[in-house]
């Protein structure tokens, strides 16, 4: 079974691919020269990687524009965390380094997780070697503030999910899921609607993971991309986001478990296949 993408304006993700394509130069040049200008080199990259899904997902455009959305938001991290550190890869070209650190207030968990996917997608080590060094006081000056502690569980359990190719993070798994079984029913409708239709479906797949289940997962995936369908479906407000366009996490995990040699079938316009085996890479960096 094929899940098939919601309605969109294919002329509209056309525009928005080429445009940002052309510009995507130019914000590299100023992330390269200021570290102030990374998120700003990520949007425009997002805009090209997430329209590109639609109208040329394999295309050597997209790959450029995950790798470089990666590195990007990475960078963030890798700043906080070594103001001096003498060489970054951000792109074509030498590696860069900044004369003055990063604003404190930048980095949040966001951003962490958005980095976290993309890494996976892209399978850049050293960039996701900074994301699993930070902890919660790297946070320390955010300008994102009301995240509860059980928020950084999560950030945890993604980082150990990479570094530790056994299941010996279960146990933390499980209080997450635990939090969420709370989450939707203490959320307001909109936020338990996101828990029941996107967080939980993604620890499911998670815990499919750990289990080295492939036909678990296989399966846990499909439930997942037909909720992330019904979530990002269900407004005109929704229908627009092109972050509903593909379910960034859902490839990562199923990125992360290709490479660790489960093998599943699953088709969907939410889950490129080619970003999913990494061929996309392969062919075109």
């Amino acid at each position: 079974m094929r899940i098939t993408r919601h309605s969109i304006d294919l002329s509209l993700m056309e525009r928005w691919f080429q445009r940002d394509s052309q510009r995507l130069d130019k914000y590299l040049g100023y992330a390269r020269a200021r570290v102030s200008s990374l998120t700003g080199l990520h949007d425009v990259a997002k805009n090209v990687y997430l329209a590109g899904s639609v109208v040329a997902p394999d295309s050597p455009e997209v790959a450029r524009a995950l790798h470089l959305s990666a590195q990007a938001l990475a960078a963030v991290f890798a700043f906080r965390l070594a103001p001096l550190l003498e060489g970054y890869e951000l792109g074509e070209g030498p590696p860069v380094r900044y004369p003055s650190p990063i604003d404190p207030s930048i980095p949040d968990v966001l951003i962490w997780r958005k980095a976290y996917d993309l890494t996976l997608i892209t399978r850049q080590t050293v960039p996701l070697g900074y994301l699993c060094r930070v902890t919660k006081d790297t946070f320390r000056g955010s300008s994102l503030v009301g995240y509860t502690d059980e928020e950084y569980w999560f950030m945890e359990l993604k980082q150990r999910a990479w570094q530790e190719s056994g299941f010996g993070w279960e146990p933390l798994l499980a209080k997450c899921e635990a939090y969420e079984v709370r989450a939707a029913i203490i959320s307001n409708s909109d936020g338990a609607e996101a828990v029941r239709r996107v967080r939980a479906p993604y620890l499911r797949v998670l815990r499919k993971l750990g289990e080295r289940d492939a036909a678990g997962l296989e399966a846990a995936l499909t439930d997942a991309l037909m909720l992330h369908k019904e979530y990002w479906s269900a407004t005109e407000e929704r229908r627009k986001e092109l972050l509903g366009l593909v379910s960034l996490p859902l490839v990562a995990l199923a990125a992360l478990a290709w490479d660790r040699g489960l093998r599943f079938e699953v088709e969907s316009d939410y889950l490129p296949w080619s970003w999913v085996t990494g061929e996309i890479f392969a062919a075109n960096w």
